[in-house]
Parts: structure tokens; sequence; C-alpha cells
């Protein structure tokens, strides 16, 4: 088990996933958290243990609209900003992703964990 104290499970699969890929090799990621499908490529693919089903570029394209290094700008317009959020927002953000999202957005930033 790793953990370090003050960064989430997510931050941590996602830097050893970074740390992989830059040493030449490639990951598959256990989840069905829609959080780590931004990091998906060529070489990191999530396994969704649940659709017994593998996650790649594609996949992530296909079913959201828009290429994994822009799932967090939707996930961010779909996620509701106070307790009582209109009714099927996601649903709307889902089917029609926003305009003006491109490639040359940036990833969300994963902070490497500090060794130890």
């Amino acid at each position: 088990m790793l953990e370090v104290p003050g960064f989430e499970a997510d931050d941590l699969i996602a830097s050893l996933a970074a740390n992989i890929t830059a040493a030449g090799g490639s990951a598959v990621i256990v989840s069905n958290d829609k959080d780590l499908l931004q990091i998906v490529s060529e070489r990191v693919r999530v396994w969704d243990p649940f659709k017994r089903a593998a996650i790649g570029p594609a996949e992530v394209h296909d079913k959201f609209g828009v290429p994994p290094e822009l799932m967090v700008d939707l996930q961010a317009r779909a996620r509701p900003l106070s307790p009582c959020p209109l009714p099927d927002a996601a649903h709307r953000t889902k089917l029609h992703p926003p305009r003006g999202l491109t490639a040359s957005r940036r990833r969300r930033s994963w902070a490497t964990p500090p060794t130890a």
C-alpha cells in the first residue's frame, strides 16, 4: 500500500503512471473513477472492472465527446456548484460539450509526491 500524506489516491496513481511512461513503459489503471480518464493516453489505459472494458483515448472521446486531456474541463462544467443543482445539468453537458474547448488547453497538473 502506498500512502503519502496530503495527496489523494488519484494524484498518486497519476504520478506513478507519469513516471512509468516517462521511463518508456505503459500503465493500466484498474478503476471506474472518471477523474482518472484525463490521463488516458496511448501508453496509459484504464480498466473498468465493473464494465470489464479497457478505456483508451478513442473510448473517452466516443463516450464524452472530448479527448482525455479535456476531461477535467468537461467534468468541472458538469459538477454541481451547490447542493441544489439545476435539473439534468450534467446530462446536458455530457451530450453537448462546451464550445471553445481545444486540445491546447492544459491537463490537470499532477503533483509528484515527495520521495521518502
